[in-house]
């Protein structure tokens, strides 16, 4: 009884979840890997929003959304294999988490710039539904 009561007091030193990490001063691998987590997150709620977009834009066309879904779910399993082996690759060190993100990142900033160019843009002169996003 005596050690679940030394558990408890201990409990609210602990840390549920993410610290809050300047990231423009990150140093400590555990900063660095939180800053590259929370980039590669950011980058996909834009990829989502480039995502809902393409399906308002095409919203009376079954077939396309179909796909576009379709293609999204083979994307997802395809970012995660691919990364999944880039951790792995790095599975001896503490970098493993950030080049995990780092994987996520580029592979997640290059399916939104595909999704623009794609389902966003025209073949015209018209302006593109959303801005080009920064690869």
């Amino acid at each position: 009884m005596n050690k679940y009561l030394w558990v408890l007091m201990l409990l609210p030193l602990c840390s549920f979840g993410e610290e809050k990490v300047d990231c423009e001063q990150a140093f400590t691998t555990i900063e660095i890997n939180i800053c590259a987590k929370q980039e590669a997150e950011r980058a996909y709620s834009d990829l989502e929003n480039y995502l809902d977009k393409a399906k308002e834009r095409y919203s009376s066309e079954k077939a396309v959304i179909d796909t576009l879904n379709k293609s999204q779910e083979a994307w997802l399993a395809y970012r995660k294999a691919h990364c999944d082996g880039v951790y792995e690759q790095w599975s001896g060190g503490t970098i493993r988490g950030a080049m995990f993100s780092g994987c996520m990142l580029r592979l997640t900033k290059l399916r939104t710039h595909i999704i623009w160019q794609d389902y966003l843009t025209h073949m015209d002169s018209t302006e593109p539904l959303l801005p080009e996003p920064k690869l």
